[in-house]
């Protein structure tokens, strides 16, 4: 009988557990249920909120808080309750506006604990609101809301990484960027990633000689597939991705990935 008691497995959602049309596969859930049922430890590290993780949450064989809004929040959904988060620094919305006004095609998203808020609209934001289905409200220079998570640069591919290129020559010392997905750069609480998140859950349960697998797909998920015992990615991630992980399954997210990892440290890890 297989034993996973002593492996902690942390994925990413999108792309990477989800498929394309953003559903748990059949063949990754029994998998993650016979992963869970024999002693594994397993939750999600994902940059979403909790309003859009929660359903994924819900249905899946979780037994540890959820690592949300890419490691600034540790979530403990049986308790309903925050145990452990990061908050922006008073600088950031000043980052924000000299962002916008150079990159004035790209919209703009503030990101609360409970709640998102469109800061400056445009159609890449509508597209991504639509998909996610998350409810928000708008706000403008004098509603800015208190105690912000993150905050969202949201444009086309070319505009993003065009973006994403000019802040990496410009020092910005209280907070951190990331890409974490084609058309998002995110800003974040310095030192905030999901391998913050990982180690902080881990400390707070007192679980921290566990081996951490870590699954994810794109430039929010290298840090924690870089501290991990066992970093993994997905076949259709970006090569730079690839080059930071120890392990390339040969599978996406739409034919069973995280299955064919779960086998893997079943029987090789």
């Amino acid at each position: 009988m297989a034993d996973f008691s002593d492996v902690i497995l942390v994925t990413d959602l999108d792309d990477t557990l989800l498929t394309k049309d953003k559903r748990i596969s059949d063949e990754d859930y029994k998998a993650l249920c016979y992963f869970t049922e024999n002693g594994g430890h397993f939750t999600i590290a994902t940059g979403r909120v909790y309003i859009s993780a929660k359903p994924f949450a819900d249905a899946l064989p979780i037994n540890l808080p959820l690592i949300l809004y890419n490691g600034a929040v540790i979530y403990d959904d049986k308790a309903e309750k925050t145990v452990w988060k990061q908050l922006m620094p008073p600088t950031a919305m000043g980052y924000m506006n000299d962002l916008l006004k150079r990159f004035d095609t790209l919209g703009s998203e503030i990101v609360c604990e409970n709640k998102v808020y469109i800061y400056k609209p445009s159609s890449s934001l509508d597209d991504k609101l639509a998909l996610e289905q998350i409810p928000f409200d708008y706000c403008d220079a004098d509603t800015i809301p208190d105690e912000i998570v993150k905050l969202l640069l949201v444009g086309e591919t070319d505009e993003i990484e065009v973006a994403a290129a000019e802040i990496k020559k410009t020092e910005y010392p209280d907070v951190d960027f990331m890409l974490s997905s084609k058309c998002y750069c995110e800003m974040l609480p310095k030192g905030a990633s999901k391998a913050v998140g990982i180690n902080k859950m881990t400390e707070l349960l007192g679980i921290q000689g566990k081996k951490i697998v870590a699954a994810g797909d794109y430039d929010n998920d290298i840090a924690m597939i870089e501290a991990a015992d066992l970093g993994v990615t997905v076949i259709n991630a970006p090569q730079r991705v690839k080059d930071c992980a120890d392990l390339v399954l040969p599978k996406t997210s739409d034919e069973g990935a995280i299955a064919e990892l779960i086998n893997y440290i079943e029987h090789k890890f």
